[in-house]
């Protein structure tokens, strides 16, 4: 089975904040199974970037990762993204529509005691 070595730099959401250079690169040894991957990277390493390339000697401390790698979208990401976009949560909507009523009975109650 075709070991691979998966490198990552990625911005955290905050990304104006953040020096890619300072961010630590993540990187993890991945058993891909029967799925043909093919080797890129994207960016470079004083940058954010990901890279995925086959194993070499050089990699032997890296953690390897045990988990099952599929093309296939798992429900949960399907049900609740559309592209890029994530779709709010219902609860989310509901909970931010009781925000100003809580509110309001809050400081009313603190003006009656």
């Amino acid at each position: 089975m075709p070991l691979f070595v998966q490198r990552i730099r990625y911005p955290p959401f905050e990304l104006g904040n953040m020096v890619p250079n300072e961010v630590p690169i993540a990187e993890a040894i991945i058993d891909t199974g029967d799925i043909r991957i093919t080797e890129f990277t994207i960016g470079n390493e004083d940058e954010w970037f990901v890279e995925w390339r086959k194993i070499s000697e050089d990699d032997g401390g890296l953690n390897n990762i045990h988990s099952e790698i599929t093309n296939l979208v798992p429900n949960f990401i399907s049900r609740s993204r559309n592209g890029w976009y994530i779709n709010p949560d219902p609860l989310h909507n509901i909970s931010r529509k009781l925000i100003l009523p809580t509110v309001s009975l809050l400081v009313i109650s603190l003006f009656l005691h």
